[in-house]
């Protein structure tokens, strides 16, 4: 257990590190909202539906739902503002 969580501190580390020199960037429901464009699987998706713990996209035959790990990037709506 004491080997896993010292894996986990390094990689949020190294994580939070990335974030902070930009080499990453944040993308989750503070950052993405309806409107917004998000990348899954190769394929960008239309955002209709943020919430915690995913995201809701359309897809060419409905809706689809993915939890954030698989948001791949993220572009701003036309406004360019997160509402």
């Amino acid at each position: 257990m004491d080997q896993v969580t010292r894996q986990l501190e390094h990689w949020q580390s190294v994580h939070a590190e990335q974030l902070r020199t930009g080499a990453a960037k944040a993308v989750g429901p503070d950052t993405v909202s309806v409107g917004d464009q998000v990348k899954i699987s190769g394929t960008w998706r239309l955002v209709t539906r943020v919430n915690a713990k995913s995201v809701t996209v359309a897809t060419e035959t409905g809706f689809g739902r993915a939890p954030w790990h698989q948001v791949n990037e993220h572009r701003p709506g036309s406004s360019g503002e997160k509402s």
